[in-house]
């Protein structure tokens, strides 16, 4: 969640983490994963929901990035919304959370 931008959240080995964020992809913009620690975390997935109702071009939804933690340690996810055609530098807004991942 937008909420969580700049926070820090601990959880435990084998949890899953998701992270459900704004997207309009009809403009192009879509969150991708820019970064993680991929010693303790693994992507499981993505997937966009428009919202109920919404028909129009430009109307928007909500992107779910899906991942486990691996091990314990602490990281980063990094997230960019940002058109795929574009350099990867060029993005519209992002998203980062720390992450530490501690024993059961």
């Amino acid at each position: 969640m937008k909420s969580n931008q700049g926070r820090t959240v601990e959880v435990h080995q084998g949890d899953s983490i998701l992270i459900r964020l704004d997207e309009s992809p009809t403009t192009g913009y879509r969150w991708e994963v820019h970064k993680i620690n991929s010693s303790i975390l693994e992507i499981q997935g993505s997937d966009y929901l428009m919202a109920h109702g919404v028909t129009d071009i430009g109307g928007g939804g909500t992107r779910t990035i899906r991942f486990r933690t691996k091990s314990n340690g602490e990281g980063l996810i990094q997230l960019r919304l940002r058109r795929a055609w574009e350099p990867e530098d060029v993005f519209l807004e992002h998203f980062e959370t720390t992450i530490i991942v501690k024993e059961n």
